[in-house]
C-alpha cells in the first residue's frame, strides 16, 4: 500500500498491520477480488471484526474498496444473489436454490456487506489467494459480515450509501425547483412540478419513479424500492411509495390528505401494497395536515407526509438527503410529535 493508504488508517491499527492488510490485498485473486468481507480481514489481521469492519468502510469512503450487497440464504448460508450497483433486484428472491428453502424472507440479517478491490492505478497485483482463515460453519449467515451488524455498529449510514448525490445533481434538482416557480400556467407547474419528484426519487440508488395510470387514477409519481429490506426508514417506506403533486399558488387544501388516503386504500383493496404517501406542493402544508395524518396512521398504518419546494430548496443548500427529510417527517408522524425532530437536533449534520 502506498503511504497515503497507511496513514489513512493509522486511527485503527498500526502500520504492521495495514502492510499486512496491503499483502491480503496483493494475494486476491479474479475469483476473490470481489468477496472481501470484515470477518476474512479480522481472521488475516487477527483483529476484532469491529475494528474490520471500520478498516473496510475508511477503504471504501476513499475510494479504494467498492461496496456491493449480497442475499445470503439463512439455512444453508449459500449467496442467492449480490446487488452490484443497486441495479439488480432482491424482490423476486423467494426460495434458495442450493437447499430448497421456501418462503424466505428478506431483512438486515441476511443481506450481507461485500467489498470489492479497485485497482485504479494498480496498486496491487492480483496474487493466489492465501488461505489462512478460520473455517466458517457455511449452514448460517456469518453475522459479522450481516448489514444488520454495520447498522448496530452504527458504521453504515445507509440513508448517505443509498442517497449519496454529486454537485452537479445538486444543481440539476435546484434548476427544477427554480423551473417550477417560473412556470405559469396550470399545466406547466403540474408537469414541472412531476419532473422535480421524479428527478429527486431516481437519485437514490433503489428508487425507480415514474408517472404511471390505474383504471380510476392518474399517479404523479409512483416509486418502487426494487431492493427493498426492511431496515431504518426502508422498514416505514415499505416497497412502494405513491407521490401526489401538487402546483397551486396558495396554501394546498386539507382535503388532498384524504384523497391520497383514497388512492391508496384503493390501490390495497384488503392488502397493504402500498403504506407510504408523500404530497409533493409549491407551498407549505396546513396545520391540519398532521392532525389528519396521524389519524390515518392510527386507523391504518398508512403514512402520508407533504413536502414543500421550500424545503427541496433547503435541501440543496444544505446538501440535504432525501431520506433523512421522509424518515424525520414519517417519524413525527407515527409519535405524534409536537417537537420538530430537526430542531431538536436529531436530524442534520
Amino acid at each position: 500500500m502506498c503511504c497515503f493508504q497507511l496513514s489513512m488508517l493509522s486511527e485503527f491499527i498500526p502500520i504492521e498491520k495495514s502492510e499486512l492488510l496491503g499483502e491480503y490485498f496483493s494475494s486476491l485473486t479474479p475469483n476473490t477480488i470481489d468477496k472481501i468481507t470484515a470477518s476474512k480481514v479480522s481472521d488475516y489481521l487477527d483483529i476484532d471484526v469491529d475494528i474490520a469492519r471500520k478498516i473496510l468502510m475508511k477503504c471504501k469512503n476513499e475510494g479504494l474498496l467498492k461496496l456491493s450487497l449480497a442475499l445470503r440464504c439463512p439455512e444453508c448460508g449459500s449467496l442467492i444473489k449480490r446487488l452490484d450497483d443497486y441495479m439488480d433486484d432482491f424482490q423476486d428472491i423467494t426460495s434458495c436454490y442450493v437447499c430448497g428453502e421456501e418462503n424466505l424472507e428478506v431483512d438486515e440479517k441476511n443481506i450481507e456487506l461485500l467489498f470489492e478491490l479497485i485497482q485504479k492505478k494498480k496498486s496491487f497485483n492480483s496474487g493466489q489467494q492465501i488461505t489462512l482463515f478460520k473455517k466458517q460453519d457455511t449452514t448460517n449467515v456469518a453475522l459479522e459480515n450481516s448489514m444488520s451488524s454495520y447498522l448496530k455498529s452504527g458504521i453504515l449510514d445507509i440513508n448517505k450509501e443509498l442517497y449519496s448525490i454529486s454537485k452537479k445533481e445538486y444543481e440539476a434538482l435546484q434548476s427544477l425547483c427554480e423551473e417550477v416557480r417560473a412556470s405559469r400556467s396550470k399545466k406547466a407547474k403540474g408537469d414541472s412540478l412531476e419532473r422535480l419528484a421524479k428527478y429527486m426519487f431516481n437519485l437514490c440508488k433503489i428508487f425507480r419513479a415514474n408517472e404511471i395510470r390505474t383504471s380510476v387514477n392518474q399517479i404523479d409519481c409512483y416509486v418502487r424500492n426494487k431492493a427493498f429490506f426492511p431496515c431504518g426508514v426502508f422498514r416505514i417506506i415499505g416497497p412502494r411509495i405513491i407521490i401526489e403533486c401538487k402546483n397551486e399558488d396558495r396554501v394546498p387544501a386539507g382535503t388532498y390528505i384524504s384523497k391520497m388516503h383514497s388512492i391508496i386504500s384503493e390501490i390495497n383493496g384488503k392488502g397493504d401494497f402500498v403504506k407510504f404517501g408523500i404530497i409533493i406542493s409549491k407551498k407549505k402544508a396546513p396545520g391540519t395536515y398532521k392532525k389528519h395524518a396521524v389519524k390515518y396512521f392510527l386507523a391504518k398504518e398508512i403514512v402520508i407526509i407533504h413536502i414543500c419546494l421550500d424545503e427541496v430548496d433547503s435541501l440543496v443548500q444544505s446538501k440535504g438527503n432525501l431520506l433523512d427529510i421522509i424518515e424525520q417527517k414519517a417519524e413525527e408522524i407515527i409519535l405524534d410529535a409536537t417537537t420538530d425532530l430537526k430542531v431538536a437536533g436529531l436530524y442534520g449534520d
